[in-house]
């Protein structure tokens, strides 16, 4: 079974367009990973499954407590992560 990550596309100083080139590269190069993007960006054609939501943090945290990812990553604030 794959692992899943979840991964805040709006998370950080350059995002989300840095954020985004970055998973994608990681969904083309490493096919044993799913990626799952988390969070609102420009509509164009994406390597991995988007889950469009305003909150990206809180929508990714909950996607590990519900079992539906194995993990959450974000470059945004660390306060609102772990609060």
């Amino acid at each position: 079974m794959r692992p899943k990550i979840a991964l805040d596309i709006n998370g950080g100083d350059r995002a989300p367009r840095v954020n985004i080139e970055a998973v994608s590269l990681i969904a083309r190069n490493h096919p044993e990973v799913e990626i799952i993007g988390v969070g609102k960006t420009p509509r164009w054609k994406y390597d991995f499954k988007l889950i469009p939501e305003d909150n990206s943090v809180k929508t990714g945290i909950m996607l590990v407590k519900k079992g539906e990812a194995d993990a959450f990553v974000s470059a945004g604030d660390t306060g609102k992560i772990v609060a």
